[in-house]
């Protein structure tokens, strides 16, 4: 049977759900958590495909929830509203954000509304490859192709708005604390939308002991994890806070928090609107109760929200190839049965043709020399033409450049290559009027896959210029 299937793997657990939304309401079809920090990749690989075999289920789609402490989030605010614009920011922006080379980096953002300024508002989740290769791995080792690789903190969200709903549409702020075996995702949530989220490195692990310390750097944490949130949206504050996940083991925790952050604490129960959980044994509710399965109920009970996503370019590759081989199957059984059909028709005119194409070979040989002076002509004409061909001239490429180059740009170096690219070096007031320009130049028609070789600013006459270097390969022959 295929049913939506969501994989989490982390250093400590591996959890796997499988679900069945119904008119009714939402099913678990079976839930499995398994110890994984005692096993290997190749452990793994053998443990998953053995349990989807002996379910004999199908996941369909298979999304993989990514770990919150895995990932490196940055709330930025952009000075453009242009989702093109944006694209190109947060491609600046992500080397600086992550000690770690632009090759290692996997990313996903997205555009979360307009601040007081007027700026747009991005949470860019950042993460390294070698983590997302490692799931990779294992699933791939298992002959398993994830459909999406989606970030767990936005799966905790899609389950809270799935149990919390009234609660959500008031437009409050709250803040949400998923509880997981060794980690705590803070989140704060206004209706439905993610605004910040932060990792804490104290989970059921740290919180079930009797150490009044672990509990009191915990709450150190929650309190520093608000003022963080309150410096990126200041004159902003929730007004109640969540607990779901590892929450009924820890003794006192929501007393705890209301006390010490001032504010109401409500805990929240995992299977709340949940009409059928036959699918979970009595073993499986023990482990539930020392982690939290929010993230991967969230993604396989609401399939259809858009959320941030890491595209391993290994995944898409892959999917890629299955699709083409898809085609090409499906055109190769088209392809069959025409060439079976035509073949019947040409097996009865071959006589026919055989003979056409002999009177056909006699022509030609009688008008064999015309052609080949016609051939010569053409060929004469073809040269002349492209002699006389001015269109593609370095002067009539610097006259589009200047007519579509604005005020506020202005060049030191204007370099062109026959038939292959201008190259502008200058200044800009600003470095939003660069990446207008590189827009208009790309829209013009007359250049594409427009380059930018670097951008940076410097203060001339002390006011703040933006240098900059693009490269333009040009489209030949455009006319005006």
């Amino acid at each position: 049977m295929k049913y939506p299937t969501v994989i989490e793997i982390t250093e400590q657990w591996l959890k796997i759900i499988a679900v069945k939304p119904s008119l009714k309401g939402q099913e678990i079809v079976f839930l499995i958590t398994k110890p994984a920090s005692s096993l290997n990749t190749e452990s793994l690989k053998l443990e998953i495909a053995k349990l989807l075999n002996d379910l004999k289920l199908i996941p369909h789609p298979l999304i993989v929830s990514f770990p919150r402490n895995l990932v490196t989030i940055r709330n930025l605010h952009l000075p453009s509203r242009d989702p093109v614009e944006i694209r190109g920011m947060v491609d600046i922006n992500l080397p600086r954000q992550v000690p770690y080379p632009k090759e290692d980096i996997i990313s996903g953002y997205e555009i979360n509304g307009i601040d007081e300024a007027g700026y747009t508002k991005v949470i860019l989740a950042i993460a390294h490859r070698e983590a997302l290769s490692k799931v990779f791995d294992v699933l791939d080792i298992a002959s398993l192709l994830p459909d999406r690789i989606e970030l767990s903190s936005q799966g905790i969200l899609s389950w809270f708005l799935l149990n919390e709903k009234p609660h959500f549409s008031s437009g409050e702020l709250f803040i949400l604390l998923d509880i997981d075996y060794n980690f705590t995702d803070f989140l704060v949530v206004s209706k439905d939308s993610l605004l910040f989220t932060r990792t804490i490195s104290h989970g059921f692990l740290q919180l079930s002991s009797d150490e009044e310390l672990q509990k009191g750097k915990f709450i150190y944490e929650l309190k520093q994890s608000l003022l963080n949130f309150q410096s990126e949206e200041s004159g902003k504050k929730p007004t109640r806070i969540f607990l779901s996940g590892a929450v009924e083991k820890i003794p006192n925790i929501d007393t705890i928090i209301s006390e010490q952050l001032g504010l109401p604490v409500e805990k929240t129960k995992v299977f709340k609107n949940i009409i059928n959980t036959k699918g979970i044994s009595l073993a499986q509710q023990e482990d539930i109760s020392k982690l939290s399965i929010s993230s991967i109920l969230g993604l396989g009970l609401d399939l259809h929200r858009k959320r941030i996503q890491f595209v391993l370019p290994e995944i898409q590759i892959r999917k890629n190839l299955k699709e083409r081989v898809h085609h090409l199957f499906i055109l190769g059984t088209l392809l069959m049965y025409i060439l079976i059909i035509s073949s019947a028709i040409f097996l009865e005119k071959t006589y026919n043709r055989q003979r056409l194409l002999k009177l056909l070979d006699n022509q030609i040989q009688l008008l064999g020399k015309d052609v080949n002076e016609l051939d010569s002509i053409s060929k004469k004409i073809k040269i002349v033409k492209e002699r006389l061909d001015t269109r593609s001239s370095a002067l009539n490429y610097l006259d589009y450049v200047q007519k579509l180059t604005p005020a506020d740009i202005r060049f030191d170096v204007i370099t062109f290559e026959a038939a292959s690219k201008v190259t502008l070096r200058g200044e800009a007031l600003q470095m939003s009027d660069v990446f207008k320009f590189i827009t208009t130049l790309e829209n013009s028609g007359y250049f594409k896959n427009i380059e930018t070789k670097y951008t940076s600013k410097r203060k001339v006459a002390e006011k703040e210029v933006a240098q900059f270097e693009i490269n333009c390969p040009i489209i030949l022959g455009k006319k005006k």
